[in-house]
């Protein structure tokens, strides 16, 4: 693996999934958000995930590194 290559990270909120290409020394190549909508069912949250990571494969130079993935926490209302 050389050592320039980047990595995919994607953070899934409540509100928004945003997704990078960054560089190892912490330089962001290409950011985009999308609207999570997940009253609109875990299916389409995982389509929307699915879709964002495609996307930044298929424009990336080189295969990514890794793929980090972090989420919102789940709190219980009291």
């Amino acid at each position: 693996m050389k050592t320039d290559t980047p990595a995919i990270g994607v953070d899934v909120g409540s509100t928004n999934i945003k997704f990078g290409v960054v560089h190892r020394d912490g330089s962001l190549k290409e950011a985009f958000s999308a609207p999570t909508q997940a009253r609109q069912g875990a299916d389409l949250v995982m389509e929307r995930i699915r879709d964002g990571i495609a996307g930044l494969i298929r424009r990336a130079d080189a295969a990514p590194a890794s793929l980090e993935i972090g989420r919102a926490s789940c709190r219980e209302r009291v």
